[in-house]
C-alpha cells in the first residue's frame, strides 16, 4: 500500500482509520446484542493487537 502511494503514509493511515471505525462499530452493535458475544470478542481482538503492537516495535 505504500509503494502504491509513492512512500507516503496517507493511503496506509486512510485505509487504517476507515478499519478501526467499521470494527469498532460493529463490536458495539454486537455488544450491544450480546454483551456476552461482544466481550469474547473484543478480548481476543485485544490481544492480537496488543501482539501487534509488540511485534511491530521490537521485531
Amino acid at each position: 500500500m505504500l509503494a502504491m502511494a509513492g512512500g507516503r503514509v496517507w493511503l496506509f493511515l486512510s485505509a487504517k482509520s476507515f478499519g478501526t471505525i467499521l470494527a469498532s462499530t460493529w463490536l458495539m452493535v454486537t455488544y450491544r446484542k450480546n454483551a456476552i458475544v461482544g466481550i469474547a470478542i473484543a478480548v481476543p481482538l485485544a490481544l492480537f493487537q496488543f501482539g501487534l503492537l509488540l511485534f511491530l516495535r521490537y521485531a
